[in-house]
């Protein structure tokens, strides 16, 4: 017991607990595809271009002009068609068809360069291997890589709590079937090697000398 204070980190745990679904999609090799939004136009609206799908929120009065100049359709911002939120959304099909295309002409990465700077909030929809491929997941050590039992290396989610002062986490890759059977009895139990070899010749427990790698 301590009574000094930690500062507990859990911003990691959204990726945390699709933990699953990351895995099973690596194992199969496949990757996830986005399906955009049925929000009010441009109230955290997805747009898809070029190679995926970003999420754009200017529903603002600010943020619509200069989106507008940003994408060079200043005259766009005081149409009377779109001059006010209550317009924007009566001719929302109208608008998110010529406002998709122009979206759709570049990169995720390419709007993200445009759109940020200009203090437009926006972010990218990431599939499954966008997202384990991100610098600030990779630097916050969520990405982890360790050898396995059986040979070779592989990636798997780190902890998603991260404390002051905390030891960086050893990983391993999961037990074989009776691979620390052994040690148990010896370590935890106390039995020695003369008693362990009779249970495992007996057949009461199983050790992982019984099952070659």
């Amino acid at each position: 017991m301590t009574t000094r204070s930690k500062r507990v980190s859990v911003v990691d745990d959204d990726v945390s607990v699709r933990e699953a679904l990351p895995d099973l999609l690596r194992s199969f090799g496949f990757s996830v595809d986005a399906f955009g939004s049925a929000e009010e136009f441009l109230n955290a609206k997805a747009f898809e271009t070029s190679d995926g799908w970003i999420v754009i929120d200017a529903h603002s009065q600010k943020h619509w002009r200069i989106l507008c100049e940003v994408l060079g359709v200043g005259h766009h911002a005081d149409d009377p068609k779109y001059h006010t939120l209550d317009a924007r959304r009566r001719n929302k099909v109208e608008l998110v068809d010529w406002l998709g295309k122009i979206i759709r002409s570049k990169t995720i990465d390419e709007w993200m360069a445009i759109l940020g700077p200009a203090e437009i909030p926006v972010a990218p929809i990431n599939t499954v291997d966008r997202t384990l491929a991100d610098p600030s997941l990779i630097a916050r050590k969520m990405i982890v890589e360790y050898e396995h039992t059986l040979g070779g290396k592989i990636k798997s989610l780190g902890n998603p709590v991260h404390m002051t002062e905390q030891k960086e986490q050893p990983y391993t890759s999961p037990p074989l079937f009776g691979e620390h059977t052994e040690s148990v009895l010896r370590e935890v139990l106390g039995y020695d090697q003369e008693r362990i070899r009779g249970l495992l010749d007996d057949k009461i427990v199983t050790g992982k000398t019984q099952f070659p790698r």
